[in-house]
Parts: structure tokens; C-alpha cells; sequence
């Protein structure tokens, strides 16, 4: 196989699917936990579904193929709707990480089911399964980098709304007024990325230590 077609299909035949399943999964739970939680907004703007095209942001698509880093439409919430707004906030919130590692963890498991059933078979070496077993490497890699990073404690990412649950109203206030400057934020991000307080380099590491964690799991198992 030429060696450029090799790139076009790992980087993105594998590796954009992994990004918009992450994505779309990261939403679903964002609009599916708000709804249960007795708020309507995102049910009523068709959010309340896996179908990745009722979460994709065409600016963030665009982004996703040309740097392989992109993001979904954001979900709408009105926390006055919840019986505590802060609470309902925070677990609204945190569903999205969650569901990023219950998705890390499933694959992990398919993964692991996959290599333990067609191992010692002659298919296993093609090609084919070379694809297959990166697109799970990719699955699992992506979703635990999405949960990692939404846990970052800075507005407007999920971590922000987790940690609101636990300030006072006053800091809950100053943090939804912060939300104002998330573009600043983003930016900083990267070029600390630049730097040696590159704050998303604890979290590579944290990433393979829980994908390790993760396969042991399910390597006992199979």
C-alpha cells in the first residue's frame, strides 16, 4: 500500500470517527442528564441523540480535519429549570467526561475481546485488522484525552461547572462571568502547550496510565 494512503486512512478514516464519536457521546450525556434532571432546552433543539449531525459545528469540523483538533456545538441548558441550579449544573456537567471513559472502557474491553478471539488466526495479521485495531486504539485514546481535558478547571469547559457544585454562590457567580474570556483561556492553553508549563502534559500522562489501567482490567478477563 502506498505510503500516503496509508496516512490518509489512519489519520483521518481512523482517527476523525474516533474524534466525532467522542464528541457526539460527549453532548448525548450533556442533554440527556439535563433532561432528566427536568430541564427541556436540549431536547427541544434535537440534542437529545447520538446522530452526530445534531452535534457537529461546522467551524469545529472544518478545524477537526485540518488539525485534527476540533469541537462539537455546545448543549444549551437553563439551570433555573433544575431544583438546584449549581447541583444541576455540576451533574449536567460531568456527565460528559463520564461518558468519555465509559466509552474508553467499553472499547477498551472490545479491544481486548477482539485480539483474545481472532489472536491466533490468520486474519489477524492483514491489513484489515491492523485498521480495526487502531481505530479501537484511537477510540480509547481520544475519549480519555476528551474526559481528561474537559476536566480542566477553566470556564467553559465541564471541570468549571463541576467545580461551581462546590463554591460558594458568590465564586459560582465570578465563574459564569469568566466564561466571557474562554477564548483567552483556549489560547493560553496552546501556548503554554509551547512551553515547559505546558498544562496538558500532566495529562498525556495521566491518559496512558489510565489506558494501562483500563487494559489490565480487561486483560485479566479475557
Amino acid at each position: 500500500m502506498p505510503e500516503w494512503l496509508d496516512y490518509v486512512i489512519t489519520e483521518y478514516i481512523l482517527i476523525v470517527p474516533a474524534i466525532i464519536i467522542g464528541l457526539s457521546v460527549h453532548e448525548f450525556f450533556h442533554a440527556f442528564i439535563a433532561y432528566k434532571l427536568g430541564d427541556y432546552t436540549a431536547k427541544e433543539d434535537g440534542r437529545l441523540s447520538l446522530n452526530p449531525l445534531r452535534h457537529i459545528d461546522i467551524v469545529g469540523l472544518i478545524f477537526l480535519f485540518l488539525l485534527k483538533f476540533g469541537w462539537a456545538k455546545p448543549v444549551s441548558v437553563n439551570p433555573m429549570t433544575f431544583k438546584n441550579p449549581k447541583r444541576g449544573m455540576m451533574w449536567t456537567a460531568m456527565a460528559g467526561p463520564l461518558s468519555n471513559f465509559a466509552v474508553a472502557f467499553i472499547s477498551a474491553g472490545l479491544y481486548c475481546g477482539y485480539v483474545s478471539a481472532f489472536g491466533n488466526t490468520e486474519f489477524y495479521g492483514s491489513v484489515i485488522s491492523e485498521y480495526i485495531e487502531l481505530l479501537f486504539v484511537y477510540i480509547i485514546l481520544v475519549n480519555i484525552g476528551l474526559g481528561l481535558f474537559n476536566l480542566i478547571p477553566l470556564p467553559p469547559l465541564d471541570g468549571s461547572r463541576i467545580l461551581g457544585g462546590f463554591v460558594s454562590d458568590k465564586t459560582y457567580i465570578s465563574l459564569i462571568k469568566a466564561e466571557r474570556y474562554a477564548p483567552l483561556f483556549f489560547v493560553a492553553i496552546i501556548l503554554l502547550s509551547y512551553t515547559p508549563f505546558d498544562i496538558l502534559r500532566p495529562l498525556s500522562v495521566l491518559r496512558v496510565i489510565i489506558l494501562n489501567g483500563f487494559m489490565a482490567f480487561w486483560g485479566l478477563i479475557f
